[in-house]
């Protein structure tokens, strides 16, 4: 059996340029999330809008199909940073993504986001949140532990960039998506402006001024 383990970024991807449901938001990914596991297992993905949210409980919608609901661990109930992987019986440990840390606090019903979940004797659970867009307003930060996990390692002989925290990417991302605003000047080489929309005039790095 084939279990949905998707990576974050593969999502996001999706989301941003896949093909888009009638009913979905404008940027929701073409790939569906795919059916429950028929055996206990953990870090299984799933992702769309957060329709409900109480201390013991989450309910996403993705596109038309109607909302799911998920338990939260412990963790997330206790108002904890999920920084573990869920330990499973014969499951090899996973790798938590810092911008999967996100506690229960911290989201908020609209939020476009990503979870892994367990699949537990039916029931499934969320463990990890990863918030990728708070549709009128901004996405928050990391709690500063989860953040300082995406601080680089200093290189010798290599000059340091200026570190760009995952909330600072995701809202200037949708800056750029939604308002046309250029990234800030601290991206550096990494700094995007708005494309005009065809038809763009083409020169030839080859032709004459």
């Amino acid at each position: 059996m084939i279990l949905r383990r998707v990576s974050i970024a593969s999502i996001l991807s999706g989301w941003l340029v896949g093909g888009v449901l009638a009913v979905a938001p404008p940027d929701q990914p073409a790939s569906r999330p795919g059916p429950d596991p028929k055996v206990n297992t953990a870090n299984i993905s799933y992702w769309g809008i957060i329709t409900s949210i109480s201390k013991d409980s989450i309910s996403i919608q993705f596109a038309d199909e109607d909302p799911k609901k998920f338990a939260v661990s412990k963790d997330l109930a206790d108002g904890q940073i999920p920084m573990k992987a869920r330990p499973m019986p014969g499951v090899r440990p996973y790798h938590v993504a810092a911008s999967s840390m996100y506690r229960l606090t911290d989201v908020r019903k609209g939020d476009w986001v990503v979870i892994c979940y367990a699949h537990i004797d039916n029931q499934n659970i969320c463990d990890h949140i990863s918030i990728l867009k708070r549709p009128g307003g901004r996405v928050p930060p990391l709690p500063d532990e989860a953040e300082s996990l995406r601080m680089p390692k200093p290189i010798p002989g290599v000059v340091d960039m200026p570190h760009l925290r995952y909330d600072e990417l995701r809202n200037a991302h949708w800056d750029l998506v939604d308002k046309g605003i250029p990234y800030p000047e601290k991206f550096g080489p990494a700094r995007r402006w708005p494309v005009a929309p065809m038809p763009r005039e083409v020169k030839s790095p080859r032709s004459s001024p």
